[in-house]
């Protein structure tokens, strides 16, 4: 698989590889290889996105890319491509992370729009980031408990892991 993605192998050579050629709908999803081709997608999907962060977009820019910042705010999240977007988020946050403080850090980026912020506390959750650091990307650093939990990007994170305040 990592063979087809390094060499940028199309859609319909893999599907043909796969003996999945000529199926759509209910038939290609049910058929067995279709679980490799979604991991084919998803590792042709992280090395665009590793792509993306060796050229230093941003967080914002992957947004802008994606154009969601010209899909009404109700509607963002249920798209693919705020899904596409979350796994751009994964990825820079694990660099931010693991880097933090670091001689090499990725820029870090504050605020945004409610549903860029719910992706990086959704990230921040799955990947049992201590408070500290949610609270310094959340600039909250400093608040009372009362004042943490009245803030709903915090709250959310708390709600997701099930820690308590």
């Amino acid at each position: 698989m990592k063979y087809w993605v390094s060499l940028k192998k199309s859609d319909k050579y893999v599907m043909e590889k796969l003996g999945l050629q000529g199926l759509q709908g209910q038939a290609l999803r049910t058929h067995p290889k279709y679980k490799t081709l979604e991991k084919f997608w998803y590792k042709r999907e992280s090395s665009e996105l590793d792509d993306w962060f060796n050229e230093g977009l941003t967080l914002y820019g992957a947004w802008t890319r994606l154009k969601l910042d010209k899909v009404p705010s109700a509607q963002v999240m249920k798209t693919n491509e705020y899904k596409i977007y979350v796994h751009y988020v994964k990825k820079y946050d694990s660099m931010v992370y693991n880097f933090k403080n670091g001689i090499w850090q990725p820029p870090i980026e504050f605020g945004g729009t409610d549903a860029e912020i719910f992706a990086k506390v959704q990230v921040w959750a799955a990947a049992n980031r201590p408070r500290w650091y949610v609270k310094e990307m959340l600039e909250l650093d400093g608040l009372s408990k009362s004042e943490l939990v009245a803030n709903k990007f915090y709250k959310k994170f708390l709600d997701l892991t099930g820690k308590k305040p």
